[in-house]
């Protein structure tokens, strides 16, 4: 199992990414089974939409990124949602100078005891402060 965030996802998707160095973390996350907060798919939504407002790709070409991205199959968590793993949520947050968003992923991923798929330096920081194993590596 692996915490993948919207970072690997979107270089998976995009052109002009660097789909190449997600894509060992994709395999893995389709072999050893993926899961994100449930915020994930609404931030690869967002990037997407984001995308068709700076012309790198039109609705067609998200639609078919949409379907290709559910196919990885990744788990939502719901737990996110909980009051004291939102307390940790936060303090992790606040410990490191993450957003909530990041700071999520790397709740979940020291919560199920599991390594990080992340592009984002900053998560990538935090989660080796952690002891949280991060790919690519």
């Amino acid at each position: 199992m692996i915490v993948i965030d919207a970072s690997i996802m979107l270089a998976w998707l995009l052109p002009d990414e660097d789909s190449e160095a997600a894509e060992p973390v994709i395999v893995l996350a389709r072999t050893a089974g993926a899961v994100a907060p449930a915020v994930f798919p609404l931030e690869v939504a967002n990037a997407m939409r984001t995308n068709i407002l700076r012309r790198r790709i039109d609705n067609a070409y998200r639609d078919k990124a949409i379907s290709q991205f559910e196919r990885v199959g990744v788990a939502r968590d719901l737990e996110a949602f909980e009051p004291e793993v939102l307390a940790e949520t936060i303090r992790l947050s606040d410990l490191h100078g993450l957003t909530i968003y990041d700071a999520a992923y790397l709740e979940l991923a020291r919560r199920i005891d599991c390594p990080i798929g992340s592009f984002d330096t900053d998560l990538r920081k935090a989660a080796q402060a952690e002891n949280v194993p991060v790919y690519p590596q």
